[in-house]
């Protein structure tokens, strides 16, 4: 009788290498992918600013969303293009005003490689012309520091719910 408990556990486990659309969504995620499951899933949150204080506020606010992952951060340009390629983050957020260059330097350098993170710029200087600019290089937000910075959670949050409820193929 233990031999036959043994070979159905066997056979539970085993991976399903096709997938019959019968199973319920969240356990099928699990069984026929390596992703894991969308009920799970987390995003991985780079930040690049040169203020200390301006970091630590925003990890603060992090901490309120669920499945954010604080992944690193940077206070110069170099520090951040550097970054950016060795932790793959899914978001970051980017001051126009940095050391070494400016958050615009950052985006350019970025994109070529990695198209696919969200870009949040969060800038204490929100004229137009810097919006737009930011918007054409590839920022998806562009935030005044000084008004909207309370808006970084509530936009992850619904980064992270248009993730969970993307198909696998499009993610």
């Amino acid at each position: 009788m233990q031999d036959r408990r043994a070979y159905g556990l066997h056979f539970v486990l085993r991976r399903i290498p096709v997938f019959t659309r019968c199973i319920w969504r969240g356990i099928r995620h699990c069984i026929d992918t390596d992703e894991p499951s969308p009920r799970k899933l987390s995003m991985r949150v780079f930040i690049v600013d040169d203020s200390k204080v301006v970091v630590e506020r925003l990890a603060d606010l992090l901490k309120e969303v669920p499945g954010i992952q604080f992944v690193g951060q940077a206070h110069d340009v170099a520090q951040a293009v550097d970054g950016i390629q060795k932790m793959k983050p899914d978001a970051i957020i980017l001051d126009l005003q940095i050391p070494g260059g400016s958050g615009l330097d950052i985006l350019r350098a970025i994109r070529a490689d990695h198209p696919h993170p969200h870009v949040l710029i969060c800038t204490n200087h929100p004229y137009p012309q810097y919006r737009e600019e930011c918007l054409t290089v590839g920022a998806n937000f562009f935030l005044d520091k000084s008004a909207e910075f309370q808006k970084v959670p509530a936009i992850l949050r619904e980064l992270i719910e248009k993730e969970i409820k993307a198909p696998p193929t499009i993610r």
